[in-house]
């Protein structure tokens, strides 16, 4: 059936998918009623399976007495537009706030990079000139421009539902950036020296880069849709 076919599309990609799974329950729940739809043998199986799909998206189960074909096509028009609609305000909540702010030039991200690969190279042969205490400092302050960063990234997808999966370049830079601290605040157990250059010159910069594509791509997908708000929420 088209209508029913509609609204697995829509839950199953999309901002609305990752709202649904927050809720185990919730999406379990849905899942269900929808198999039940499928499943119904008569007209009277699918119209009370309706009513229960109509209150698990927050509806009335009310079809006025109606128990046509015709109320079927209507309810699901009805879960289909609820749940458009709840995808929107979902997506509208987060439009003003995009993750991509986090990592902007006015964060200084690079220059934060710059003085960390610099306090790190100061452990390495021939660079005991830059082992001072300052430059050490200024390395420390520059793991807290980036960490301040990646946490503002990470706490923004995981009010968004993203998985453990897509936060991944966040967890993997702040690892690297308490790697770093230990190696700054003269911890014993820190990483020698030639990894840990590598770490700030190498790995973080390339974790940077695969942080930006995150954001872009989930910044994209919460963008105000052509129309305003009110049209499909799409995916």
């Amino acid at each position: 059936m088209e209508e029913l076919r509609g609204i697995r599309d829509l839950i199953n990609s999309g901002p609305m998918h990752r709202v649904l799974l927050t809720d185990r329950q919730v999406w379990n729940r849905l899942c269900d009623a929808l198999d039940a739809m499928t499943d119904a043998p008569n007209l009277r199986s699918r119209l009370s399976a309706l009513d229960n799909l109509r209150q698990v998206v927050g509806l009335d189960a009310s079809r006025d007495g109606d128990v046509s074909e015709a109320a079927i096509v209507a309810g699901l028009n009805a879960v289909r537009i609820e749940l458009e609609t709840q995808a929107n305000a979902h997506r509208q909540s987060f439009a003003d706030a995009p993750l991509s702010a986090h990592l902007a030039e006015d964060k200084n991200l690079a220059y934060a990079l710059e003085k960390v690969a610099m306090a790190t190279l100061g452990y390495l042969p021939a660079n005991e000139h830059l082992a001072d205490e300052g430059t050490r400092a200024m390395g420390r302050g520059g793991l807290d421009v980036l960490e301040r960063a990646v946490w503002g990234v990470d706490a923004g997808l995981i009010e968004r539902g993203f998985d453990e999966w897509v936060r991944s370049p966040c967890s993997d830079l702040l690892y690297v950036i308490d790697r770093l601290r230990l190696l700054l605040t003269g911890d014993p157990t820190a990483p020698v020296s030639r990894d840990a250059s590598l770490l700030a010159r190498k790995a973080i910069p390339t974790l940077l880069d695969e942080l930006r594509t995150v954001t872009k791509e989930v910044d994209g997908d919460y963008e105000q849709p052509d129309g305003g708000w009110s049209s499909a929420a799409g995916g």
